[in-house]
């Protein structure tokens, strides 16, 4: 009973928010432009508030702080210097980013640099997030999802 209330509500939840993104934005997003930058009508305010939610996750909240608990503190110089390399994104990278009329992080190395350069970028890419953000961050919030709803209780074994 008690899982069912929970995907029920977290079904409800996420349909009014696919809802009123559809109402707002239909017949509004044209291009690229559009649908990356909010058609470059973003204030300081809310570019600031994205990048610091976008480093909020499970991993952060719930994987760091347990690491904090149960080893030491160690884990928070991650968080702190990653505070500074925030600052730095948004008081001198993103300026320039926005100011070349790029939409994506690919057409801005298109752009950039040259065709062996810009599949050396690419490789790198695919193989740091094939490898080692995603494994993280799914094995993480794996467990999660094990302990916050209590799955091995709820099948009486242990997964």
């Amino acid at each position: 009973m008690y899982i069912a209330f929970t995907l029920i509500s977290c079904a409800f939840f996420i349909g009014i928010v696919a809802w009123y993104s559809y109402y707002k934005t239909k017949n509004t997003v044209s291009s690229s432009g559009g649908f990356f930058l909010g058609g470059r009508g973003l204030t300081g305010g809310f570019i600031a508030g994205a990048l610091i939610l976008t480093n909020l996750s499970a991993e952060q909240l719930i994987g760091l702080n347990g690491q904090g608990y149960q080893k030491n503190l160690s884990s928070m110089g991650w968080e702190v210097t990653a505070g500074f390399s925030v600052i730095i994104l948004a008081t001198i990278l993103l300026p320039k980013y926005l100011g070349g009329a790029f939409t994506t992080l690919p057409e801005f190395i298109n752009n950039r640099f040259d065709k062996q350069t810009r599949l050396l970028i690419v490789l790198l890419f695919m193989v740091g997030y094939g490898f080692i953000t995603i494994p993280s961050v799914l094995y993480s919030g794996s467990l999660a999802v094990l302990q916050i709803f209590d799955i091995p209780h709820m099948f009486h074994n242990n997964i």
